[in-house]
Formats: C-alpha cells, structure tokens, sequence
C-alpha cells in the first residue's frame, strides 16, 4: 500500500480499488490501434509525446488511402539484416559473392588431422567432419569433395611426413593450403581450453586456426627439391647410426663385438658416400644449387656438409634480411622480458638441421676464419659464456653467408679485404 500527504496534511492512502479508478481507453482508441498497419490514424493518442523522433519513418505523415500500403521507410533503425532477408535466402556475415552458377557461397575454412593411415577433414562453419583413408583413392575423393565448396583456406599439421602427400595433392588441386608446426596447433588448442584429444578435436582446431590465424600458405616445391630433402634426411640418419655405433665401441669388451660394430661402422661408411654422391650429382645438375654451393664454400669455415644442407633446408638463403633468415634458422634471440624484469635472451623455434650444420661450421670458423674468429675472442673478452658466444657467431655466420649469395658474390671480393685489414 502507498501513501501520500494531501495539501490539509492528512494522509490519503492509494491501494489497489484506487487505483483501479484509472481512466478507461475510449472505444475509438481501441478501435484506432486495432487497426491495419499501414492505415494512417486520425486521432492522436495523448499518451504519446508529441516530441518527433530522429529515427522515426518521416516519408510515413503523408496521407495513404485506404487499403495502399505505406512505403517503406529509408532508415533502417537499427534491424539485423536477417530481418530484412527472404526466408529463402538469409542473411549471414560468413557468405561470400562468386561467380559460379550458385551464386553465393559461404566462406569455407578447412582443418585436416593426419595421421598415417587415415585423415580427418572439418569444415567451419558448417561444423561438419569426415575421414579418409591415406590411399590415392582417398586423396581423389577429398579433392573431389572440397574442389567445388570454394574452399578460402586449409590447414594440415606437420606429422613427421605423413602429410606430405595429402599436401602436395592439395597444392596440385590448386586448393589455398597452409602447413603449420605441430606447437602451434597445440597452443591453439589451449586458447580454445580443448581439453579432449581426438582426431576429430584436432581437425576442428586447426579449422578455427584457418579462420582466425590465417597461417601463411604453402608452396609446391619442385620434384629436385624434394629428392634433396629425402637424401639429406637419410645422410643425417646415417650419421646419427655411425655416431651411435662408434660410441658403443668404447664400451664393447668382447673382440666379436667389436667386430660387429667394425662391421657396421664400414657399411654405413659405404652408404654414406653413395648417398654423398646422389647429392653432389643433384646439385652439380641444377645451375643455381651449385652457384649457391660455390658462393657458400668460399667462405673459410664451411665444408660441403654445411652447404649442401644449407640449400636443401634454407632456400631462402639470399632472399631474407638478415633477421628474417636468422629467425628461420632459429638463431634470433627472444625477449624475456615483463614489466621491470628484464631476463636473458634465448633462441627458439627454427629449422634445427640447419643450426646444426651452422654449429659445426662455427667451430672451424672460430678457429679459422678470421672474421668469426676475432668476433668470437672479443665477446669472450667480455664475459660472454660459450653457449652464447657460439651462438653469436652461428649466427654472423648466417649473415655473411646470406650476404654472399644475395649479391653473388665469394668470399675473397666481399670479406677478404674487411679481414686482411683486421
């Protein structure tokens, strides 16, 4: 119950049957409001504001006859666009315009999970999933299926070569594709706080990561590019088998054991040199493979090991500035740093055979080259530890040698009077 104070001071109390004593709404106006919409009213209801609205349907004051629809005002005030759609056709943010025969078709952002056998497609944001057998039968209907779906990108994660061939089907398809390391991925999962672990889940993660991210797309590379990649792969397996079995030579006691491990040892020495020879017969056949091995094995320090996993893992060479091709490399130090702290810069991420290959290559440059030599005792003068003296001349290395194949040009022209003058 509400009270209020009257002008003689005495309380007059409003309860429920006063305030029923409300003015009923005429008959007319009821009838006015029960109208049509679109027919025009010829009374004003005097509860409403007489005060014009800036958003109201102005070209609706004049006059329409009877029964003629009014027509449609030119502000939109405010309204979705799903309202003013067909039902047939609505509205959605995610369509783009083509000129296929469709017409409109929406925005589709792939994710594949592959795995050896099988791989796992998503499509976003129709939210849909389907598996495929790693078979050339299984490439030909995924290409099939997403060929006339105008797919705006794609993204597969880098499975230890599992996803070679899907990827290079794809890139022939002249489907837009996108090859990401596994990390990103991951870390992608944890933005979206995916906690499950499944194919499924894995696909439709790296769909949202073509939506969102936009990873940079893929290039088909040449079939000699290829062929190099696998015969470095294999060098480097052959290395990491004789360096295994040399050390375990030092703890064989037995004399047939170390003929055994002899043995081995002689063979994988064997395929070692054929596998040298199918490389340097792949580089001497291409005219810029072997320009750019020239060019790098000028350079006092570099052997035909480093130069010859410098162009099958680092084409770039010569193509980047300098910090773009020592972060390919994984040689470009990484803040550490928030708010007043200021930590220690570390490497991360890069192509890790080519660090590799760098490491080894520093090690007789510091010796040898004068260059990286003088470099290497001046940061050790002050107070640099090994690790990150090395690493800073691995990566002045780097630079000199992009620097050489970016203006093509050997050592003894572009360094030799810096070095002789030092």
């Amino acid at each position: 119950m509400l009270s209020k104070a009257n002008p003689q001071g005495l309380i007059k109390s409003v309860s429920g049957s006063a305030a029923r004593r409300t003015r009923k709404r005429p008959t007319a106006d009821r009838i006015i409001l029960e109208r049509p919409a679109g027919q025009l009213q010829s009374e004003h209801d005097r509860r409403r504001s007489r005060t014009p609205s800036p958003n109201s349907r102005q070209n609706r004051r004049a006059a329409v006859p009877r029964g003629t629809e009014a027509p449609p005002s030119s502000h939109l005030q405010g309204r979705i666009s799903r309202m003013t759609a067909s039902a047939s056709q609505p509205a959605s943010p995610t369509t783009i315009v083509t000129s296929s025969p469709e017409g409109v078709l929406p925005a589709l952002y792939v994710g594949i999970d592959v795995s050896k056998d099988s791989f796992v497609v998503h499509l976003r944001p129709a939210g849909t999933s389907r598996t495929f057998q790693q078979t050339p039968a299984g490439l030909d209907q995924v290409i099939a299926w997403l060929q006339p779906q105008g797919v705006k990108l794609m993204v597969l994660e880098a499975t230890g070569g599992y996803e070679r061939k899907l990827a290079l089907a794809l890139l022939d398809a002249g489907l837009p594709t996108s090859v990401v390391n596994p990390r990103q991925s991951h870390h992608a999962a944890k933005v979206l706080n995916r906690l499950d672990k499944s194919d499924h889940s894995d696909a439709e993660v790296l769909s949202w990561m073509a939506e969102h991210l936009g990873p940079a797309l893929a290039t088909r590379p040449t079939k000699e590019a290829l062929e190099l990649q696998d015969l470095m792969a294999r060098r480097t397996q052959l290395i990491q088998m004789r360096t295994a079995e040399t050390n375990r030579r030092q703890q064989a006691h037995h004399e047939a054991a170390r003929r055994s491990i002899d043995k081995i040892v002689k063979t994988l020495n064997g395929e070692l040199a054929k596998i040298d020879a199918a490389i340097a017969k792949l580089i001497d056949a291409d005219d810029t493979w072997r320009r750019t091995a020239e060019l790098v094995q000028s350079t006092i320090g570099v052997a035909v090991g480093t130069s010859n996993m410098l162009i099958a893992e680092l084409p770039e060479l010569g193509r980047l500035n300098r910090e773009k091709i020592a972060a390919l490399a994984g040689l470009a130090p990484r803040l550490d740093q928030s708010g007043t702290r200021d930590g220690n810069r570390h490497i991360q991420g890069g192509r890790s055979s080519v660090r590799t290959a760098l490491y080894m290559a520093t090690l007789s440059a510091i010796r040898h080259n004068p260059v990286i030599k003088e470099y290497y005792v001046h940061l050790r003068a002050k107070g640099k530890v090994f690790k990150v003296a090395i690493t800073a001349c691995m990566r002045k290395l780097l630079n000199i040698l992009n620097a050489l194949v970016k203006h093509d040009t050997p050592w003894r022209d572009l360094l030799a009077p810096t070095a002789a003058t030092t």
